[in-house]
C-alpha cells in the first residue's frame, strides 16, 4: 500500500485537487437534483463522475476494489435490507453459484506435514508464541534471541517455525538453541497458508494444554510485559 505524506508537495497537490473535485461534484449534483430532477441518465452521470480522479488519487488497493464496489452498487439483492435467504447454503449458491468449482482432492492444507526438527518445550504450556521465519533468516533469529526473547520466555515458550530450503540448513542451529520447529515442505511465500495450518495442527495434536497461540513474524519486536498483560 502506498503511503502519502501530507507534507510532501505531491501529497498536498493531490489532496488539494481531490478537495476541489469533491466540492465541484457536490455542487453539480445539487444543481442536477434541484433544477432538473434526477433522471436515470443524470443518476448514472453522478454515479460515474468520480471514476477519472479515483484512479489517479486512490492507491492500488482501493483501485482493485472497484469491481466489488460496482457490484454492490448495481445488485439490488445486496442493497436490500431483507436477507437473501435464511439458509446459509442458499445464500452461498445465490452469490457464488456461477463460479467454477475447483477440484480440492489434491489439497494438502488439512494434512500436518512431517516434523523434521522439534523444539524443547516446557511441560503442559498454556500459551505459546510462534515466530514465522525462513531457514536463511538466522540474523533475525539471533537478534530476537539476544533481545526480547529471554524476557518473553519468563511467561511462556517462544518457538521459531520454518520449512525447508535447499540453500539453508538449520540443524546445527537447532541443536545449539533448541527453539526451532521445522516442517518437511518448501519454505516459500506460496506455502504460507500451509505453514500456518501446520503450526495449528502441531499445537492441537502435540500440545493439547495450549489455550492461546500468538503468531508473529521474525521482523517483529515484542514488548514482553505488555504482551503478558494482554494474554
Amino acid at each position: 500500500m502506498r503511503l502519502r505524506s501530507s507534507t510532501s508537495p505531491n501529497g498536498s497537490m493531490a489532496s488539494c485537487l481531490y478537495g476541489v473535485y469533491a466540492i465541484l461534484k457536490q455542487h453539480f449534483t445539487l444543481q442536477l437534483v434541484n433544477r432538473k430532477g434526477l433522471t436515470p441518465f443524470r443518476l448514472l452521470f453522478v454515479a460515474l463522475i468520480w471514476l477519472p480522479p479515483y484512479f489517479f488519487y486512490a492507491n492500488y488497493l482501493e483501485a482493485y476494489l472497484l469491481p466489488l464496489r460496482l457490484l454492490c452498487y448495481t445488485q439490488s439483492d445486496l442493497l436490500s435490507k431483507q436477507p437473501i435467504s435464511k439458509n446459509f447454503d442458499e445464500c452461498v449458491n445465490k452469490i457464488f453459484g456461477g463460479i467454477r468449482q475447483v477440484d480440492t482432492s489434491e489439497c494438502h492444507l488439512d494434512n500436518v506435514p512431517e516434523v523434521l526438527i522439534r523444539p524443547e518445550l516446557p511441560k503442559n504450556p498454556h500459551v505459546i508464541l510462534v515466530i514465522r521465519t525462513g531457514p536463511g533468516s538466522i540474523d533475525y533469529r539471533n537478534f530476537i534471541r539476544n533481545t526480547w526473547k529471554p524476557k518473553v520466555e519468563k511467561y511462556f515458550p517462544v518457538v521459531f517455525v520454518c520449512a525447508t530450503s535447499p540453500n539453508h540448513k538449520v540443524l546445527e542451529e537447532s541443536k545449539k538453541y533448541k527453539d526451532i520447529l521445522q516442517f518437511n515442505f518448501e519454505d516459500s511465500y506460496h506455502n504460507l497458508s500451509w505453514k500456518m495450518m501446520s503450526i495449528y495442527g502441531f499445537v492441537l495434536d502435540e500440545l493439547p494444554s495450549v489455550q492461546k497461540i500468538v503468531v508473529i513474524n521474525d521482523d517483529t519486536i515484542v514488548n514482553a510485559t505488555a504482551l503478558n498483560q494482554v494474554i
